[in-house]
Formats: C-alpha cells, structure tokens, sequence
C-alpha cells in the first residue's frame, strides 16, 4: 500500500490534521447564514407571487408597500449572504492554487464570482425597495443591468452544477465497475489511488524536485479537493481515517460500510448539483423574461427559483429530499427487496 513508507505516512497524517483544521476555520456563523438565507427564499417566494398576481389584477396600495419593504429586506440580508460565500470562494480558491489545483481554483471562481454577482443584485433589490417606498423606483435603464447581470450570474451556476453533475456521475460509474469487476477490495484500492499518491507518482517527485515533502503535501491536498467535490468534506475525512486500516487488514462488512458512506456521499452531491441546475435554468428565464415580456412570467419564476432554492439552503429539507431520493435510489437497484419489504 502506498502510505507503508514513514515519510509519505508523516505528511499523509500532518496533512490530513491541516485539512480538518482548515475546514473548521471556513465554518463562520452556519446557523445565522442558514437562518438569513431562508428568510431571504421565502421573503423572494411571497414578494414575486404577490408580483405576480399584482401585474394581471389590482390589488390594494398596501401590496405596493409591502413588495416594497419586501425588497429591501430580501436585498439587505442578500448582501452580507453574498459577500460571505465569495469570501469562502476566495479562500478556498486560494488553498487550491498553492497545491496546484486547476480544477478547484476554476470552480471557486465560479462560485466566488457568483457570489459576488448576487451581492451585486441583493444591492440593486435593497436600492429598489428604498426607492419604492419613497414612492419612485429604478430607472427604466437599470432594468437592462439588472437583467444581464443576472443572466450571467447564474450561466456560472449553471456551468458549475453542469460540471459538478457530469464529474460526480463519472465518479459513481467508475467505482460502480470496479465494484463490478474487483469487488470490495478492488474499490479499497481504487479509492487509495483517489487518496494517495502511487509509487510513480513518488518516484516522479522524488526525482525531479527539491522540495519533495513540499510536493507530495500539495499533491495530496489536490486529490483530496477533488475527490471532496465529488463526495463531500465529511466523507473524506472519513475515508482517509478507515481506510489505511482497511487496506492493511481487510475485513469485508467495514469495507461494505465504508463504501456505502462513499456511495451515499457521491449521491447526496449530485442531488445538490441537480438542485443548482434547475436554479440556474430557473432563474435564467426569469431574467429573460424581466428583460424581454411583461406580465406574471418573470415574477412567477423568480418565486419559483426562491422555492427551489429551500431545498439547498435549509440543511433539514435538503438532508429530508437527498435521504428521499437515496432510498428511492436504493429500491430501483434492488426492486426485489423492495417487494419483500
């Protein structure tokens, strides 16, 4: 197994504690993010409903107030939400250009800039309910800013969980036929290699760098992004503590259980990722249409995207459909024990 050398197995664990100290220090203020950002979904889910109906019937002046009072609301809380998660995008983005990371500094740009873009908008929203409760509003010319700025902001969502979908899929099929055709200790081993670097890889460090620690930590670190983004940060920190042991004693009821956590993990990211797809769609058309129709379209899908986006941002409901989802996964894998059952 690769980490038998001490050196490797020093950095392997020095790295692994990094890491956790890492992912503690990017968790800042989770139940008052949480508790804002759905205040923020339903607030966005009750003013464009009221919208809606407001552009195809009358409704009482007290509705304009409210919608307005709505916005600045929803636009106020949307700023710091914004700001926060491009900063946790920064840094993140960050961490994986000094391990040479690509692929992690690419999609924490993505995320940052979405991030950033929605700051932006929360901003315009907060500036529009002031306005609207002084009885003016936006100009006409700002509609065309607001619009394409959304549109863009949520092309890098939808780039992002198009990807996220597409690696995540390839991660369960790859381990799906090596599950296949090795069986559990073949995927204790295909996982080592997600994990750990390979005696080539070794060998290559060793012989071309000045610096090898330096280069096998940062080597590490890359894969280990990698294999979080298709799994998650929990489920990686696990593998990496069950899994030395696993490959050096092997019993068959752990390894089942450890790749079942890997399954379920790979599983519950690409839920996640269809949930941002379908946002990312959502809430494209709904720009489209501010920008190119009047009427109910554009407000009805903008309630639409808030209501979709409880499904993330509640960590109950989001936890409640993956759970759904999974164990649906699981009956039309095995349909006969779901007849027995």
């Amino acid at each position: 197994m690769s980490i038998s050398n001490v050196g490797y197995n020093n950095i392997y664990v020095q790295e692994h504690w990094n890491r956790q100290d890492f992912h503690e220090k990017m968790v800042y203020c989770p139940n008052e993010k949480e508790s804002a950002s759905l205040i923020v979904d339903a607030n966005s889910a009750v003013r464009n409903s009221a919208s809606a109906v407001k552009s195809i019937s009358p409704l009482p002046i007290v509705a304009g107030t409210f919608i307005s009072a709505s916005a600045l609301i929803g636009g106020a809380l949307g700023i710091p939400i914004g700001l926060a998660a491009a900063r946790d995008g920064f840094v993140k983005g960050k961490a994986a250009l000094a391990c040479n990371d690509t692929e992690g500094v690419a999609l924490n740009a993505l995320w940052g800039s979405f991030a950033a873009a929605y700051a932006g908008i929360s901003g315009l929203l907060a500036t529009d309910g002031i306005m609207g409760l002084t009885g003016s509003g936006l100009p006409a010319s700002m509609t065309p800013v607001f619009g394409g700025l959304g549109i863009g902001m949520n092309a890098g969502l939808l780039a992002y969980s198009t990807y996220g979908l597409s690696k995540t899929s390839q991660f369960n099929k790859e381990m799906k036929a090596v599950l296949e055709k090795e069986g559990e200790r073949g995927v204790l081993n295909w996982l080592n290699g997600q994990l750990t670097l390979t005696r080539g890889e070794l060998d290559d460090i060793r012989r071309t760098s000045k610096d090898p620690d330096r280069e096998i930590a940062k080597l590490l670190q890359k894969k280990w992004n990698a294999f979080e983004f298709r799994t998650n940060a929990a489920c990686g920190n696990l593998v990496r503590e069950k899994l030395p042991g696993l490959l050096e004693k092997f019993d068959l009821e752990g390894a089942k259980a450890l790749i079942e956590v890997v399954k379920k993990a790979n599983f519950m990211s690409r839920v996640k990722h269809v949930c941002f797809l379908a946002i990312a769609v959502i809430s494209i058309a709904a720009f489209i249409c501010l920008l190119v129709v009047s009427g109910p379209a554009s407000p009805f899908l903008f309630a639409l995207g808030a209501v979709t986006w409880l499904a993330v941002d509640s960590s109950r409901l989001h936890k409640y459909i993956g759970e759904k989802c999974w164990n649906w996964h699981l009956k039309s894998e095995c349909p006969t024990q779901a007849q027995v059952a």
